[in-house]
């Protein structure tokens, strides 16, 4: 109802002082009880504005002027202002008051302001009352409000000017808009569904009369203009008033644009105009159209924002509905989102366009329906767009990342600024060799620049009691430096103290302690959808070293000798006892919903609420043994997570893209070594390269001890290859394989060929659209390639089933292949030993075999057939042979560079170096040559991550 039918005036007031006097009594008092004033700061504050510039707050205690400019700024955190104000005045001296600087930002107040007026006084229809969500949507924009009437599917943009004016009657000027957009329409071209008027004006007229008369019609279908009169008072005039359909129709007479692709589709039976447009992510159905049909429409769960290509446009979605469209040959129960459309009926997008298969033409126009049945909407190119709780539960993410920030702020902590760490059940220990051995000395000198930072360290690490002034004599030299990345471009400088332990090292018995499977870590990482990531502070710091080996550590400062009763940074065994702890302490919840890898501490959930009670245990945990987090490093409810080198999202797992430029950033190497470290690098990231072992084979080739360096055009090629790859694989994601009862099938698709053998592993209702979660491929030695095709066929299976051992092992898969023998290779009886032999090797998976011809196995084809052009006598790196076939020589030769003991750790360790007798003969490991050497070095180094080595945290 308008004013003009009887509505009274309501003024709007002034929002940013109502904004401003709820937030400010909702933190109230603004002064503790020690100054007195605690009761009395309770009353309520009042604000209005004295200027066009200025507000002032005023409480019988005190009164304070404020710029208007800061009540406008939706960030300015007034409470945190009032209660710095107030304590300043009366209160200086009481801490208590300072630290309560809690608060919260101004916010949108005009929007908000708009929403409860308009709320209040234009409520739901009598009968909806029972509806809990509020008619209004009100949303800010670059100076205007933009508020959605959810009952009437109306929208109207409303100037900040207006709103800011105190005697502006908001209901009644929406109210005036609403009747007149909602009012019977004009006569528009496009009404005549039924062709009476495409007969009159011009069907049968030939040549050019016929697009005369559309055009002319189209550009007159426009309503009358607004009389003056008829405006309301503090409307604005509107330059292009009451356009009806053509409103998004250029208005110059001189330019000449081409007509969009409109075909007329049957909606429930009933024709209609549909716009195909490519550039929409969803297809939507006209409000008036789904009224004027009667189509059942039901509310979205929240609301789903549109975001289109005019900055600052904004609009939401909150029906859908579902209705028969046919069009052609197409008839399906389709899905629309509802929404406010100007020009048309129907906008089908991308859904309808990729589920039919739709291609449409310019000049001349055409549209083709490649499937008249709906395809399933699934592949690479397919992202997720849900309006399933966004908004909500992004609000309960924000909610839960400050509350969980708030439960660990009290271990997150500095060394320096913490208790002695207590003796635990691992402690670290240092078992010399020779307890008598003398280390060289040398001093320990601090830079001038680095004193003041040296002399702080220094008395909060006696303080604490991490370090003891000591005469032992015996003692490694302390290096001060400064650490990465400090004390350049502005950044000021922090202090890092090492020791230079690599005499104590060499007399120190190596305890290991196997790291953790970091693919493992990934893959459960990756299949849950709530992730956080948190990192130990000081790492090292925080483990105590046995009572009786503090001696050992005796250290040669700029200040004299002492000992430390807490892990040394370059220890050879720190990286094992730090690892040996964060397995005891956390170890009935490691694989459950957890994983750490030294100081990251990944955690993973299935529901919010769970993975809130998850990271609460682990930071109970924390807090029980006295371990401390790095504030800046805690990483809560991520939706990237960057964590052992990947990048883990909710499509699965992809290469960190630092790591792919450092690698594009290469520089040709003019040596063996930085070929070496270009390897390493490359190497890190193999998994998730398809074919790169082939180019990485060619230059493996030039970093032998036997042969000499000499860059030539194969190896540039090669050098290059390896880059294209990389680039070419920055966004490709390996989804880890469910294992669920309901998910869909698992595919091992394999081929061989006359140079190689490949495989994919992959996930999905059909292997040819599947999701890849691991591929590979390799090599056939000069012994292998004689092998007859069927074995071939079969040892491309039996690879990719051990080489996967850790993902296929324990599930039902399918083996594709294209050697249609191999189907009936369970039930043969006559098998050669090789057969018999590899039938043996994987009996333990749990796999059916199935044809398929040739042609439709193209991506492993394509795999195995990468090696069939290597020219005779080739040779590539030992990586990229099959390695699991134990007829061949090959595995052999790997095997010299392969763990034969179980590694012991800590307890297990020195019992067993007890218990071997003393006239018992040494085991003597047979002699690898240099180069094999060299590549065990490197891959025990390619093991840990980057950014750290053995011996050292970061």
């Amino acid at each position: 109802m308008t004013r003009k039918e009887g509505r009274p005036v309501t003024r709007l007031g002034d929002l940013y002082a109502e904004r401003a006097e709820r937030v400010l009594q909702r933190y109230g008092p603004y002064c503790c009880k020690d100054a007195g004033f605690d009761r009395q700061w309770k009353y309520r504050a009042s604000v209005y504005r004295t200027t066009p510039d200025l507000h002032v707050i005023m409480h019988f205690r005190f009164d304070t002027l404020i710029e208007s400019a800061k009540l406008k700024d939706p960030n300015f955190n007034l409470p945190r202002w009032y209660r710095q104000m107030v304590v300043h005045t009366f209160a200086p001296d009481h801490q208590a008051c300072f630290l309560s600087m809690r608060g919260e930002p101004m916010g949108y107040a005009l929007a908000d302001g708009a929403h409860r007026l308009l709320h209040e006084e234009i409520p739901w229809p009598d009968h909806l009352v029972e509806l809990e969500q509020s008619r209004f949507v009100c949303d800010q924009g670059d100076g205007f409000v933009r508020v959605v009437d959810l009952y009437l599917q109306f929208t109207l943009d409303i100037p900040n000017s207006l709103l800011e004016n105190i005697y502006f009657d908001l209901p009644n000027y929406f109210a005036t808009h609403a009747r007149r957009a909602m009012g019977p329409d004009c006569w528009s071209l496009w009404d005549d569904l039924d062709g009476e008027l495409n007969g009159l004006f011009w069907a049968g007229r030939k040549g050019q009369w016929g697009r005369w008369w559309r055009s002319i019609i189209e550009l007159n279908a426009v309503s009358p203009r607004t009389k003056r009169a008829e405006r309301p008072p503090l409307e604005q005039p509107d330059p292009i008033a009451a356009l009806q359909r053509n409103a998004a129709s250029a208005r110059d007479i001189k330019r000449l644009i081409p007509e969009p692709v409109v075909v007329v589709v049957n909606v429930n039976d009933r024709p209609a105009r549909a716009l195909l447009d490519s550039g929409s992510l969803s297809d939507f159905m006209s409000a008036k159209m789904a009224h004027q049909l009667g189509v059942k429409v039901f509310e979205l769960e929240n609301p789903l924002p549109v975001h289109l290509a005019v900055q600052g446009s904004r609009a939401k979605i909150n029906f859908g509905c579902r209705a028969v469209l046919e069009y052609q040959n197409i008839r399906d129960d389709h899905y629309f989102d509802v929404v406010n459309l100007l020009n048309y009926d129907l906008i089908l997008g991308t859904p309808f366009l990729y589920q039919h298969k739709v291609s449409f033409s310019f000049n001349p126009t055409a549209v083709v329906i490649g499937s008249s049945k709906a395809l399933p909407i699934e592949g690479k190119s397919v992202r997720v767009l849900q309006s399933h709780s966004a908004d909500i539960l992004e609000a309960q993410l924000a909610k839960a990342r400050e509350e969980l920030c708030q439960y660990a702020e009290p271990i997150c902590k500095e060394a320096s600024n913490s208790p002695l760490p207590p003796l635990r059940a691992i402690n670290h220990r240092i078992p010399l060799i020779d307890e008598h051995k003398v280390y060289s000395w040398r001093p320990s000198k601090c830079p001038d620049a680095l004193r003041s930072l040296w002399t702080e360290k220094r008395d909060a690490y006696l303080k604490s009691g991490r370090w003891k002034v000591s005469s032992a004599r015996n003692t490694s030299p302390m290096l001060l430096l400064t650490k990465p990345g400090t004390g350049v471009n502005g950044i000021p400088p922090r202090l890092r103290v090492v020791c230079d332990l690599r005499e104590r090292n060499a007399n120190t018995r190596k305890v290991t302690s196997p790291l953790p499977d970091m693919e493992g870590i990934l893959r459960r990482i990756a299949r849950r959808p709530f992730r956080s990531l948190i990192d130990g502070k000081d790492a090292y710091e925080q483990i105590r070293v046995e009572p009786e080996h503090v001696e050992r550590t005796a250290m040669t400062t700029p200040d004299g000798n002492m000992v430390s009763l807490v892990l040394q940074q370059g220890d050879c065994n720190a990286v094992a006892t730090y690892q040996s702890l964060m397995n005891h302490i956390f170890g009935p919840h490691i694989g459950v919903f957890m994983d750490v890898y030294l100081d990251d501490i990944a955690i993973y959930s299935d529901t919010l609420e769970d993975h809130v009670r998850h990271v609460r245990t682990v930071i109970d945990i924390l807090r029980r043994e006295q371990l401390y987090l790095s504030a800046s490093k805690l990483h809560f409810l991520c939706r990237e997570m960057k964590v052992l080198g990947r990048i883990v999202d909710d499509q699965g797992i992809r290469m960190d893209p630092d790591k792919v430029d450092s690698v594009l950033n290469w520089k040709t190497p003019t040596n063996k070594e930085l070929l070496r470290g270009f390897l390493g690098s490359v190497g890190y990231l193999a998994d998730d390269i398809a074919t790169i072992r082939i180019p990485m084979g060619i230059l493996t080739a030039l970093t032998g001890s036997d042969t000499s360096f000499k860059w030539d055009y194969t190896h540039q090629r090669a050098f290059d290859e390896i880059k294209r790859l990389v680039h070419s694989h920055r966004e490709h994601h390996r989804v880890p394989l469910d294992y669920s009862p309901e998910a869909p099938p698992i595919w091992l698709v394999t081929d061989g060929s006359h140079g190689g053998i490949a495989g994919v592993v992959a996930q999905g209702d059909d292997f040819r659209r599947g999701r890849v979660a691991a591929f590979f491929s390799a090599k056939l030695s000069s012994a292998q390639m004689n092998y007859p095709v069927h074995e071939i066929e079969m040892l491309a299976g039996v690879e990719a089933m051990r080489r996967h051992r850790d993902i296929l092992l324990g599930c039902a898969f399918t083996w594709v292949t294209d050697h249609k023998g191999l189907v009936h290779l369970l039930k043969q009886r006559n098998l050669s030993g090789r057969q018999a032999h590899w039938l043996e090797h994987i009996s333990e998976f749990n796999f059916s075999i199935q044809y398929v011809p040739g042609v439709e196995n193209v991506l492993a084809d394509a795999l195995s057939r990468i090696y069939s052009n290597d020219a005779p006598g080739t040779v590539h790196a030992a990586s990229e042979y099959a390695m699991f076939d134990e007829t061949d020589r090959t595995p052999a030769r790997l095997e010299m560079a392969a763990v034969s003991v179980p590694v012991l750790v800590e307890t297990e360790g020195r019992a067993a170096m007890l218990t071997v007798p003393d006239d018992a003969q040494p085991t003597v490991a047979p002699r690898r040559s240099r180069r094999n050497r060299r590549l065990s070095v490197r891959a025990v180094e390619a093991s840990v991550p980057s950014g750290g080595r053995p011996g050292r945290l970061h």
